[in-house]
């Protein structure tokens, strides 16, 4: 049998909501994480916060420097355009992704003819010029998804992804020709200079090295060929 003190119900205790002075007053002696409040203490938070937000800010401002760095790093600084590391780079993995996903593609190397003569005559600030010039003409002659690149001196190349070999080909040559059909103007002289060109596909099976081989020798056959047939305007 249960005790008397088991049966004995609960003392009943009724609950009264503080009055609304007392409510406010609460509100104003705690923070917002249930624990009082001091000036000191309001000071250390404000300080923290400050902190944070400006270290924030330094780490923003370093992420900004460091992504300007890297695209100063794969930019030519004349042209604005790819450099020769930006190319190797971009053009291995135009070969990966061509043999992951069996695609075809094409690059060009331009090599210009008679640049020196340029220079020699006008002066380096008309050679800079010229090197501005093909590179707009190449940049603006291809796609976004496409590459332009200057290797070094007066040497371009360019890379056409998703291109079928005949397209390819017939992009490039049609560039060579809107190269040397004209030129900057300089202290009222136009610039020109001829371009030779070397034309390689490649596709999911082509080695990288063997791709630059074969471009750099199709480039100096045509340059061969055209200083046969008008030896005294190739240089």
């Amino acid at each position: 049998m249960r005790s008397q003190a088991a049966l004995t119900a609960p003392e009943f205790r009724p609950f009264f909501p503080p009055a609304p002075e007392q409510q406010q007053a609460e509100r104003l002696d705690h923070s917002p994480f249930g624990t009082p409040q001091n000036p000191h203490q309001s000071d250390l938070i404000a300080r923290l916060l400050s902190h944070a937000a400006h270290a924030e800010q330094k780490l923003a401002e370093q992420q900004e420097r460091i992504a300007y760095l890297e695209t100063l790093s794969h930019t030519d600084e004349l042209t604005g355009i790819c450099n020769r590391r930006a190319f190797d780079s971009i053009l291995s993995k135009a070969l990966s992704s061509a043999s992951r996903y069996e695609e075809q593609g094409v690059i060009g190397f331009f090599d210009l003819d008679g640049f020196k003569a340029i220079n020699d005559t006008h002066g380096h600030e008309a050679g800079d010029m010229v090197l501005r010039h093909v590179a707009d003409v190449l940049s603006s002659g291809v796609r976004t998804v496409d590459c332009v690149a200057r290797l070094g001196g007066d040497e371009f190349a360019v890379i056409l992804v998703h291109c079928k070999p005949l397209t390819g080909a017939r992009i490039l040559r049609r560039l060579q020709q809107t190269i040397e059909s004209g030129g900057p103007l300089y202290n009222g002289t136009q610039l020109k200079v001829g371009a030779s060109l070397g034309v390689a596909p490649y596709n999911e099976d082509t080695p990288m090295r063997d791709l630059l081989l074969e471009t750099d020798r199709a480039m100096y056959r045509n340059k061969a060929e055209r200083k046969s047939a008008a030896p005294l305007t190739h240089n």
